[in-house]
């Protein structure tokens, strides 16, 4: 056995290694083992093969469903997205059914270079386990569908989408789809592109979203540009959540554009976001909250240049 000086030898298999600059967490000390990284080349005519190893880039998957089927719940387990374009094999939507999984791309400088498009009229992702984290891919979807959706059968904790991008290089009914009857607690979603491709809400909860976090009170917010329904929509009895810093690029100048809260929603915050339409400040008001009298709270929005309340 190799001596590490400093390190005790009972502590090997509690080291946490670092997998592309981020040192992997969570429930390390009731681990057997270290975490797993599984390499994707999704193109057809390529070097990925769902028969190769899948463990270094020079051998890796062609599909995302291949790589899900080595990950073990709470392994925390890394997929590395190194090249992606819908190939022959995959199943759709690609069911992400492994607990404490992370699905990353690769970084392409200015852009996103993995795009998941399904070939049919589905969703990209249907998240089935819980604490999923979802990074650095251009996400689509069908013409009926989101581009990520929750699996409807139970709840679904902890989902966290970071740096994706929606309906930018392809299209999608909504971004992020909280299907009606299941809810998706904690449900954390930063720094991501909801483009005009998506024909209806960037991000729709429509049954609920218990104390999930859009955008987040230190800074990092998400874009919403001219999506065509609402930038986002609480269609159901979402409680607890909070919309924070947000920037707003409305596709018309109508009423709640940009954030409608419903009367079923409670205790909602919805604070620093930002909203317009054109090059003047629209007519209507980009917020509506269609709750009593102070069921949810909101401060610091601003209509263009001027501080709002929501209608």
């Amino acid at each position: 056995m190799v001596n590490y000086p400093g390190l005790q030898t009972s502590q090997l298999a509690r080291t946490r290694p670092i997998i592309w600059g981020i040192e992997s967490t969570g429930e390390a000390d009731a681990l057997t083992m270290p975490n797993k990284v599984w390499y994707v080349w999704g193109r057809d005519g390529a070097i990925g093969v769902d028969t190769n190893s899948g463990e270094t880039p020079q051998s890796p998957f062609l599909t995302i469903t291949k790589a899900l089927s080595m990950c073990e719940d709470a392994r925390q387990d890394y997929i590395v997205v190194m090249s992606y374009s819908a190939p022959t094999g995959e199943t759709w939507p690609i069911s992400v059914d492994v607990k404490n999984v992370h699905i990353m791309g690769a970084d392409g400088a200015g852009t996103r270079l993995c795009y998941l498009t399904p070939p049919g009229d589905t969703a990209a992702l249907s998240i089935a386990a819980d604490r999923v984290t979802i990074s650095s891919l251009a996400i689509n979807g069908g013409a009926t569908h989101g581009c990520i959706e929750n699996d409807p059968a139970a709840a679904r904790w902890g989902l966290l989408a970071q740096d994706c991008w929606f309906g930018v290089l392809g299209a999608g009914q909504d971004g992020i789809r909280n299907v009606a009857a299941s809810d998706n607690v904690y449900l954390d979603v930063q720094r991501c592109r909801f483009g005009y491709a998506i024909t209806r809400d960037g991000i729709r909860i429509e049954h609920n979203a218990t104390r999930a976090m859009i955008g987040s009170p230190w800074g990092d917010g998400n874009v919403f540009e001219r999506v065509g329904g609402v930038g986002v929509n609480l269609v159901g009895n979402v409680v607890g959540a909070g919309i924070y810093n947000n920037l707003f690029i409305c596709e018309s100048d109508v009423q709640g554009k940009a954030v409608t809260l419903s009367a079923g929603c409670s205790e909602v915050v919805v604070a620093g976001n930002v909203a317009n339409f054109g090059n003047a400040a629209m007519a209507a008001n980009p917020y509506d909250d269609g709750a009593g009298v102070d069921a949810n709270h909101w401060m610091n929005n601003m209509h263009n240049i001027t501080l709002v309340d929501p209608a």
